[in-house]
C-alpha cells in the first residue's frame, strides 16, 4: 500500500511542476511593454503618400518638390497619416528626391530606418543605421 502511495505522488509531480514553469516562463521573458510602440506601420504609409504627392507634383510641375513644404505650397494633397514615433526628411537630390524615416527613439518607438526615393522603392535597415539606396527592400 505504501508503494502505491509513493508512485502517486511521482506521476502528480509533473502536474504540480508545470504550472510554476509557465508562471516562471511568463514573468521572466522579455516581452513588448506598453511603452514599446512600433511605428513602423505609419511611417510606411506616409512614405507612400509622399511617394504619391511626388509623382503628381513631377506630372504638374517636370520636377520634385525639394521639402515637404513645397508639396503643401503646391496644394498636392499629402493626407500624411500620423508617423507615430518616427522623423520624416524629404530632400531633393540630383533628378529625384530622398525619403529617411527614422525611429526618435532607436528600440523604443522602431527599429528600422527606411529609405525611399523617385524609384517608388522603399528600403529599410533593420539596425540604428539609417536606410540606404543600397538597403534591402521592403516586402
Amino acid at each position: 500500500m505504501r508503494q502505491a502511495t509513493g508512485n502517486r505522488w511521482v506521476r502528480l509531480l509533473p502536474i504540480a511542476v508545470l504550472p510554476v514553469c509557465v508562471l516562471a516562463a511568463v514573468l521572466l521573458l522579455p516581452r513588448k511593454t506598453a511603452h514599446h510602440l512600433d511605428g513602423a506601420p505609419g511611417a510606411l504609409s506616409s512614405i507612400r503618400a509622399l511617394q504619391a504627392a511626388q509623382s503628381q507634383f513631377h506630372s504638374q510641375f517636370g520636377r520634385y518638390a525639394a521639402s515637404i513644404d513645397e508639396l503643401k505650397a503646391a496644394g498636392m494633397p499629402l493626407g500624411l497619416p500620423p508617423a507615430s514615433g518616427y522623423r520624416l526628411a524629404l530632400t531633393s537630390a540630383a533628378n529625384g528626391y530622398v525619403i529617411h524615416a527614422e525611429p526618435l527613439r532607436y528600440g523604443d518607438t522602431g527599429d528600422r530606418s527606411f529609405y525611399a526615393d523617385q524609384t517608388m522603392v522603399i528600403r529599410q535597415s533593420r539596425g540604428p543605421q539609417p536606410a540606404t539606396a543600397n538597403s534591402p527592400e521592403v516586402k
